[in-house]
């Protein structure tokens, strides 16, 4: 496809952590204030317009699941256009995962019908066109194509983009974050835009377009660690509320230092960690997104690290306690090895002739843990008959021994996901429908 009948690779932005460092690298290739701009970095999905369709920045076609946006965009046959899919509360605020709700349905007749239960609405807020009547025109500068966009789809009946001086900066940042924004993009106005052909990695040129994004930090309660897929180390992390700790998120960009001292502090119990993350989702427990891990805190009590109350509905608890520290392979025939530390995952899958823990994975193998009151599993695939078949009779053993558990499942397919089950849950519906919902849900 060419860029005017079908999607590309897009460019990719810069990022910049502060207003200063945007300052210096401006000074540094001399870009004058007056020859940027800047405006609201919207919370959805990138999305392409070409060929009167919709893609998404992979080139998933969207067409199909968003029909008032697609009769928007339909006329413009001989055009490509590239801006965000949103979603708009009811309250005016932007929530991502209503967008990934949507896109991710797999029948757009269910993605439709899901939409007309939503209270807010999307909207596609065009910020770029990259072909106008059939030409390509991304060697014009920044400035040229804002000006054939404002020109030729004012009355399109599109959302535009509302660039502003760079002069204005922290309040276009300020009111759009206070609206789910994703901070900023700045903009050069002399730059081309830059892209290639679909299939091809993402161009990320320096200088051309940067993001500003926001950052929060809180404390948080380390309540177990275990090794992820890709053999990095992940941190559970959790929050007080009302006295018991939730399960809110996972954290895994720790150095090696980082690494080995959090697996000496959890052999003692929990403790407290100062976190860093760009957002949490609307929906409770507010899982964090893109957290980072900025410092162990000693200097603090564990228990400010508090759950905020808009986060508190239907939130979980940590569960009961099973038995500690039990470990667990699940082989594809529903055998179950059991084992304690000090023995490892990798051991036991050696002995069955994979070199590492996930060719076991691959191979259907299911990873398990229990880590303070809560059980942990690694799945490849959760959609796979026999591999559900194998996991609802092993969580109906262990529910039949201990009663209500805190079981995190955390699967590669049918797409990657994470399925909670709480001990109040497991009240109310049987294992098999807890986790079909979380597989719809997922």
């Amino acid at each position: 496809m060419s860029l005017i009948t079908g999607p590309v690779a897009l460019m990719r932005l810069v990022t910049v952590k502060t207003i200063s460092d945007l300052d210096r690298l401006m000074t540094r290739m001399g870009l004058p204030p007056q020859d940027a701009s800047v405006e609201t970095k919207f919370n959805g999905w990138l999305t392409q317009a070409a060929g009167g369709r919709l893609y998404s920045r992979r080139g998933q076609d969207l067409t199909d699941k968003f029909p008032h946006i697609a009769k928007l965009v339909a006329p413009f046959r001989k055009e490509h256009l590239i801006g965000e899919l949103v979603y708009f509360d009811e309250n005016g605020v932007m929530q991502e995962p209503a967008v990934t709700t949507i896109a991710g349905t797999k029948d757009h007749r269910e993605a439709i019908r899901k939409m007309k239960e939503m209270p807010g609405h999307f909207d596609y807020v065009v910020f770029d066109v990259l072909a106008a009547d059939g030409q390509d025109i991304t060697d014009q500068s920044t400035s040229v194509r804002r000006a054939v966009l404002d020109e030729c789809f004012c009355n399109s009946g599109l959302t535009l983009s509302n660039p502003q001086p760079l002069s204005m900066l922290q309040k276009v940042y300020d009111e759009g974050v206070a609206a789910g924004g994703d901070g900023v993009v700045i903009k050069n106005l002399r730059a081309p835009y830059l892209w290639k052909p679909f299939g091809q990695s993402e161009v990320q040129p320096v200088g051309y377009w940067w993001k500003l994004k926001p950052a929060f930090t809180d404390n948080f309660v380390v309540t177990g660690v275990h090794y992820g897929r890709k053999g990095k180390l992940v941190a559970e992390l959790s929050q007080y509320h009302q006295g018991r700790l939730i399960d809110v998120s996972e954290v895994s960009n720790f150095s090696a230092p980082v690494a080995k001292e959090l697996i000496q502090r959890i052999t003692k119990g929990v403790f407290l960690v100062e976190i860093e993350y760009l957002s949490r989702s609307p929906e409770p427990p507010g899982a964090l997104l893109n957290p980072r891990f900025i410092r162990f805190r000693e200097d603090q009590d564990l228990d400010s690290a508090q759950l905020p109350e808009k986060y508190s509905l239907g939130g979980g608890t940590m569960g009961v306690p099973i038995q500690g520290y039990q470990n667990y392979w699940i082989k594809p025939d529903g055998e179950v090895i059991e084992f304690a530390d000090p023995e490892t995952h990798l051991m036991h899958a050696r002995e069955g002739g994979f070199e590492t823990v996930g060719e076991a994975l691959d191979a259907g193998w299911i990873r398990g843990f229990e880590y303070r009151d809560s059980l942990a599993l690694d799945i490849l695939d959760l959609s796979d008959e026999k591999t559900f078949s194998t996991i609802v009779k092993f969580l109906e053993e262990l529910y039949i021994k201990h009663g209500p558990f805190h079981a995190v499942i955390d699967f590669a397919l049918p797409k990657f996901g994470i399925i909670h089950i709480y001990p109040e849950d497991l009240e109310k519906e049987s294992i098999p429908d807890l986790l079909r919902i979380g597989l719809r849900r997922a």
